[in-house]
């Protein structure tokens, strides 16, 4: 019976570091998220939040945008060149 106790927690010990694995990429995630909002590169903030987790949430947040930042239409992102609406000039 100690194989089947053993092999059950195995199981239990898997399924919570993947529970917290997917936090913690969704935490890093929300970081990569708010950077890229405010116009600052997505991947350098995503790892700041792999290493920082909530710490790196909070610099996305507070960090100031970026040099190219304008806000767009209903809050979507914008890229230099591309058109923001029908019958509007590209940006950039």
């Amino acid at each position: 019976m100690y194989f089947l106790d053993a092999a059950y927690n195995y199981g239990v010990l898997v399924g919570e570091v993947t529970f917290f694995v997917l936090i913690w990429a969704s935490i890093a995630y929300w970081a990569g998220y708010i950077a890229r909002k405010k116009g600052r590169s997505f991947g350098a903030f995503f790892a700041l939040g792999l290493l920082l987790s909530l710490i790196g949430v909070l610099i996305a947040a507070m960090i100031s945008p970026g040099p190219d930042y304008t806000p767009t239409q209903r809050g979507q992102l914008g890229y230099p060149g591309q058109s923001i609406g029908p019958g509007l000039p590209p940006r950039g």
